[in-house]
């Protein structure tokens, strides 16, 4: 059953990374044509900097999953109960913590990178980008519980199939509109939108 739930997750990952590689490279191509060099280059910087925003992390996804293995397959709920309390605090605190290591980071960019105070609105597109990283920790305790219960194919469903939603509103915006803020907007939607699914299952 194992080895079946495991090829299984392996399949799904694998159709949606390929697919999500494809539609992030059409994705840049439209982006550069439609919005130019400079918020080009921000927007790299940005996606960037929220990467380095997520080590915050620390592997605690992986190290939980792995905790919670052994509790789930043997149905003790009391020890269920209180991993994943433990993990929604500290999921919480790293939530806070990103919040607070993007707003130091906005200062420094303001004070420290000239080239990107010369796009206007630069400081709202990066609250945007704080805000959207730090918005994905509200649903990691339950996309955790069931990666432990070898149940990934529905996280990475519900991740991948949001994140390819989102890159095709995302062009059509781009096409449509040449609005960087609803291009962003439609990601913070879209982890609104996972939390809630995420939080229902």
């Amino acid at each position: 059953m194992r080895t079946i739930k495991a090829i299984n997750n392996f399949k799904v990952d694998l159709f949606i990374t390929f697919f999500l590689i494809a539609l992030g490279f059409y994705l840049r191509t439209i982006f550069v044509s439609k919005m130019g060099a400079d918020l080009t280059g921000v927007m790299l910087l940005f996606t960037q900097l929220t990467a380095y925003l997520n080590l915050a992390e620390l592997g605690i996804g992986v190290a939980a999953a792995s905790l919670l293995y052994k509790p789930l397959s043997e149905g003790d709920y009391a020890k269920i109960k209180y991993l994943t309390l433990l993990l929604s605090t500290i999921y919480r605190y790293i939530s806070f913590l990103v919040l607070l290591i993007g707003i130091v980071i906005g200062f420094g960019i303001y004070f420290f990178i000239d080239s990107v105070n010369a796009v206007s609105h630069v400081f709202i597109y990066w609250a945007f980008f704080v805000i959207n990283t730090s918005l994905t920790y509200s649903y990691a305790k339950h996309s955790t519980l069931l990666t432990a219960n070898q149940q990934y194919s529905v996280v990475r469903k519900i991740q991948g199939g949001g994140k390819i939603l989102i890159i095709a509103l995302q062009i059509l915006l781009l096409v449509t509109t040449h609005n960087f803020l609803l291009y962003l907007l439609v990601e913070t939607i879209g982890v609104i939108v996972q939390y809630f699914i995420f939080k229902n299952i």
